[in-house]
């Protein structure tokens, strides 16, 4: 399934195995969120990791495997201050039971820069790592073989490679 669209006018379509005419519905948002964000899918259902409508705090938006909006919506992962912007997320959900979030922070992508978050089931904050400074873009997270691998765009597309490891 894929959600398109921007603020209050939102599509899902669905697709079958042949990939032939979707089914198509309105999803009923009951706040809204940034569109510059990740999907992430799990058997419950499906979570959105973006900014707030405002761009202010990181958020999670969680939908059931119908994409019905879930009770609650939307839970806030990482809280801005002073009116910096928190958005265009990657999420995945690691085997040991954490999420590793990158995102980036600041009004615009000339002066974004780049945090990656490792957070425990319940968003609770594990480690907090910036990993670029300004006119940092799109990142993106891959769990791979027990590795963490980042890329984003910073003058060029960078890469970073974390090993993980259970705590002792």
């Amino acid at each position: 399934c894929l959600l398109w669209g921007g603020d209050g006018a939102r599509t899902l379509n669905c697709y079958g195995t042949n990939l032939g005419q979707p089914d198509s519905s309105s999803p009923d948002e009951p706040e809204g969120r940034d569109q510059a964000g990740t999907v992430v899918t799990g058997e419950s259902g499906y979570r959105i990791f973006s900014g707030d409508s405002g761009r202010e705090n990181l958020v999670c938006s969680s939908y059931s495997s119908s994409w019905l909006p879930d009770d609650p919506f939307q839970t806030t992962v990482f809280q801005g201050e002073d009116g910096e912007s928190n958005w265009s997320s990657s999420a995945v959900w690691l085997d040991e039971g954490y999420w590793a979030i990158a995102w980036l922070q600041g009004g615009g992508e000339e002066d974004a820069s780049g945090l990656i978050g490792l957070l425990d089931e319940e968003f609770g904050l594990v480690q907090l790592h910036r990993f670029s400074s300004q006119g940092t873009e799109n990142p993106r997270l891959l769990a791979f073989g027990g590795d963490l691998v980042l890329a984003y765009g910073n003058g060029g597309v960078q890469l970073e490679r974390w090993r993980l490891e259970a705590p002792e």
